[in-house]
C-alpha cells in the first residue's frame, strides 16, 4: 500500500511539476477485492484529495485547504473555490497526451455516412482521433489527391479507411499516392455485394490496401 501510494503520487507530482504547479500531499483510501483479496485503489484522486500550490506558493493555493481556512462562509468564497476547483480541472486536461496518430475515413459519397460512423465510434471508443472526410476517386480524382497530400502535411501518421460501394476505386488510390497505410473497408451489402467485393480484394500492384 505504501509502495503504491508513493508510486502514486511521485507520477502525480512530476505531472504537476510541468505545469508549475506543486503538489503537497494526496489522501487515498484503498479496499480489498473479496474474491481476489487483492488491494484496489478505491478512491478518485481530485481537488478534494490533494493539495496544490501554483508556483509552489502556498498563498496560491487552488484545493480544498481554502474552504477549510474559511472562519466564515460567504457567497464570494464558495465562487472562489468553484473557480478554484474549475481551473484545476482546466489544468488537468494539458495533462493528458495529445494524440500521436489519427484515423481518416474517407468515404466516395455522402450516402456512405452511416457506415462511417461506427468506424468514428470504435475510434473514439480507443481513444483515436478521426475524421470523416467525402472524396470520390472516380469522380474527382484531383480532390481525391488533395486530401491525400493535406493529411500528409500535417506530419501526423495517419490511418486511412477508405469507404465506397459498388466498384472501389477509392482505396487503391489512396494507397498508390501516399506512404500511410490504407484500410478498404465497404459497405457491402445487396445483391451485388458479393461482387463488389472484389474491387477491395483484388487491387494493382503497389497499392496494398
Amino acid at each position: 500500500m505504501l509502495r503504491t501510494s508513493r508510486t502514486v503520487f511521485e507520477i502525480l507530482e512530476k505531472a504537476w511539476s510541468s505545469l508549475n504547479c506543486s503538489l503537497i500531499d494526496m489522501k487515498v483510501e484503498y479496499g480489498v477485492d473479496l474474491e481476489t483479496g487483492e488491494l484496489l485503489l478505491a478512491d478518485i484522486i481530485d481537488s478534494d484529495s490533494w493539495r496544490l500550490w501554483p508556483s509552489g506558493d502556498k498563498r496560491l493555493m487552488v484545493d480544498k485547504q481554502v474552504y477549510r481556512n474559511l472562519k466564515e462562509v460567504t457567497d464570494k468564497d464558495l465562487e472562489t473555490v468553484k473557480r478554484n476547483f474549475a481551473w484545476v480541472a482546466e489544468q488537468i486536461q494539458k495533462l493528458s497526451p495529445k494524440p500521436k496518430s489519427q484515423v481518416a475515413v474517407v468515404m466516395g459519397s455522402l450516402s456512405d455516412r452511416e457506415h462511417c460512423e461506427k468506424v468514428q465510434k470504435a475510434c473514439q471508443c480507443l481513444g483515436v482521433p478521426c475524421e470523416l472526410r467525402v472524396a470520390s476517386a472516380h469522380k474527382n480524382t484531383d480532390q481525391t489527391l488533395n486530401l491525400i497530400a493535406e493529411y500528409e502535411g500535417e506530419g501526423i501518421p495517419t490511418v486511412f479507411v477508405s469507404v465506397a460501394g459498388r466498384s472501389n476505386g477509392l482505396g487503391p488510390v489512396t494507397s498508390g499516392n501516399c506512404s500511410f497505410p490504407v484500410i478498404n473497408c465497404p459497405p457491402v451489402s445487396g445483391e451485388w455485394g458479393p461482387h463488389d467485393v472484389w474491387s477491395s480484394l483484388r487491387v494493382p500492384s503497389n497499392s496494398q490496401a
